[in-house]
């Protein structure tokens, strides 16, 4: 395994930016295992990291992809999407 991890220096300090540190911590929850990529998040100073252990295949493709590419794969965006279309919460 491969293990890529992506620094996020955003400051905790705004509204937008705690909103963002939260969006990571959802990721790595609902983005495990798609892809065959595990995922955790925690806090730093100034922000959060999520890491990603990919298979020594997923390499290359891991590394040019990059966060948002991260964020973008997979078909977790479907379910959560529907849910909110539907009128549910999918950030519970």
């Amino acid at each position: 395994m491969t293990i890529l991890p992506w620094a996020l220096p955003v400051s905790i300090n705004r509204c937008a930016s705690r909103k963002f540190v939260a969006l990571i911590g959802d990721s790595a929850a609902v983005m495990g295992g798609i892809n065959g990529w595990e995922y955790t998040a925690r806090k730093i100073d100034g922000g959060a990291m999520i890491t990603v252990i990919v298979p020594p295949q997923d390499k290359a493709k891991i590394k040019a992809l990059g966060f948002f590419g991260m964020k973008a794969s997979g078909s977790h965006h479907q379910a959560h999407y529907w849910m909110m279309a539907s009128g549910h919460n999918p950030h519970r």
